[in-house]
């Protein structure tokens, strides 16, 4: 059919360009023909006739070639045409292992002016191949890229090796496609040639749960690096930093929805704080990561690494797991000593002033399973000035993220979209704490249920808390808790809260207890009370 269709590259002798990849002698789809289109669509409906599928995986696009230049074995060489540059860029010639840049497209272009956009067209017309046959969900992966890829695919960084050097590169690579407008991207996590170690893989499994692309991939006669095969360390490590993704999965995909295509989540810390010297230190600036404004993420990224020294900048800063606060003397900003074990999720902390939600990953293998039951954790900033502590965010508002119908209204932004804001203020008085917790649009969004089982307040001064009651131990405030929805009939009032206070801290953790809460026409949302 290509050969009918006449799709493919020529040589500079105007004959089907021969190179050879993993099938062997091998053509090359020219995307710049105006049958290729259709070509490629129809290759897809009789794959998809086969084995039914969900996304596409573009390898090897740039085009790359297992010959320098034509490897036709029926004729003689043509020439590859690098001969006739007035200087080779680099130190090898611009037909290493791709296509000859004398080769032609059709109306006959030189590939030599064509070669950066050949997996650009390719994933132009792979997206409308799969928009054509109606496919749900699309996923398109691609290895090169393109200005205005982003548009139609993703990318992941390519061939890189087992080292902790790679490991590190991939942070600021994910930070370079970002400016590229491809802010969902990742590396092949624990490396994809060399043979990894046990200490390298479980940190690159740390650091890689939390890319927005996440795969752990190698190539033939390597060792084996699937998390069950390199040992306990391992093994445990990923389950955990895994675990730990998924649980707030649905709030990191909300900050990408939020961003309507724009901007980026995960980012640089001087993309936070361009005034800040110290964010532009290589150690800070390629070794720290924050996930949209609300999370830092401080992993070990050199071999033996047991102790990570993150930059906090002036802004109040709170252990995610526990809510212990890391920021003191007035959060001036300071380097902090943290322990940093396998075994466990890397360091990550929490921006005061931001909301989270995260859910149970419990029996969860796989993205359809997670429900919509989520908790709250709530970062206060300081006192106000009124008394009050406060923290902002949004919570989407559909329930199953693979249903392509509420994906779409999701998207369609004109009519509301599917994100609530959620306002978030604390008071303290004498003997009783106060909870306002309220959701609001100023659009109409679409609303499905969404399960409140608990909101654990970070920031909570134990200082106020020490002529609360004390019962087993657990301050018990005279507390109320008012929730109120995005319309003025929702709301419901509570009145029980309990604290957690910390030894080696002046800080609390309240978790508030909820029987129900009526979020919109009258649907019932269970706030169930899990003590800490």
């Amino acid at each position: 059919e290509g050969i009918e269709k006449d799709v493919y590259i020529k040589n500079a002798w105007g004959k089907n360009f021969v190179g050879r990849v993993w099938p062997g002698h091998t053509t090359f789809v020219d995307f710049s023909h105006p049958n290729a289109s259709e070509y490629w669509e129809n290759q897809f409906r009789k794959f998809g006739a086969q084995l039914p599928f969900g996304g596409i995986w573009l390898d090897m696009n740039e085009v790359a070639n297992f010959c320098s230049g034509e490897c036709n074995p029926w004729e003689a060489y043509p020439s590859s045409g690098d001969e006739e540059l007035p200087y080779s860029p680099g130190d090898t010639y611009l037909s290493d292992r791709t296509i000859s840049i004398n080769a032609k497209h059709y109306g006959g272009i030189p590939e030599l002016f064509y070669h950066n956009i050949n997996g650009f067209t390719e994933t132009v017309a792979t997206r409308k191949a799969l928009n054509n046959m109606k496919l749900e969900n699309q996923f398109i992966l691609s290895r090169s890229s393109y200005a205005g890829t982003g548009k139609y695919a993703t990318v992941w960084y390519g061939d890189n090796a087992a080292s902790f050097e790679f490991m590190r590169l991939s942070v600021s690579q994910a930070f370079s496609f970002n400016i590229y407008g491809l802010p969902f991207t990742g590396g092949d996590i624990c490396g994809f040639d060399w043979d990894t170690t046990e200490e390298l893989c479980a940190r690159w499994m740390q650091l890689g749960a939390f890319f927005p692309f996440s795969r752990n991939h190698n190539m033939k006669y390597r060792r084996d690096q699937e998390p069950y095969a390199l040992g306990e360390d391992v093994l445990i490590t990923s389950r955990v930093s895994l675990k730990m993704k998924y649980s707030i999965l649905k709030w990191y995909y909300s900050k990408f929805v939020q961003l309507k295509g724009l901007g980026s989540v995960f980012r640089p810390l001087m993309w936070q704080y361009p005034g800040d010297d110290a964010v532009y230190q290589d150690h800070v600036l390629n070794g720290q990561i924050l996930l949209s404004d609300t999370l830092m993420l401080t992993p070990s990224l050199h071999e033996g690494q047991w102790t990570v020294w993150p930059y906090l900048p002036k802004d109040k800063w709170y252990n995610f797991i526990d809510g212990k606060r890391r920021s003191h003397f007035s959060d001036s900003p300071a380097y902090h000593e943290t322990w940093s074990p396998l075994r466990q999720v890397l360091p990550v902390f929490m921006r005061g002033g931001t909301i989270v939600y995260n859910q149970s990953t419990e029996g969860v293998t796989r993205i359809s399973q997670l429900d919509n039951k989520f908790s709250l954790i709530v970062a206060l900033t300081d006192d106000q000035g009124d008394g009050r502590y406060v923290a902002n965010g949004q919570i989407m508002t559909i329930y199953d993220y693979k249903n392509p119908r509420s994906v779409e209204k999701c998207q369609d932004y004109k009519n509301g979209g599917c994100l609530l804001d959620m306002h978030v203020s604390v008071s303290i008085s004498s003997n009783t704490l106060d909870l306002d917790l309220k959701f609001s649009s100023d659009f109409n969004p679409v609303i499905e249920e969404i399960l409140i089982q608990q909101i654990y307040v970070y920031g909570l001064s134990q200082e106020k808390l020490l002529n609360f009651p004390k019962r087993q131990g657990i301050y018990s405030p005279e507390a109320s808790a008012k929730i109120s929805g995005h319309r003025e009939k929702d709301s419901f009032e509570k009145v029980k809260v309990e604290m957690k206070t910390f030894r080696d801290s002046d800080e609390a953790v309240g978790v508030f207890t909820f029987n129900e809460f009526t979020v919109e026409n009258g649907r019932k949302v269970s706030l169930a009370y899990k003590a800490i």
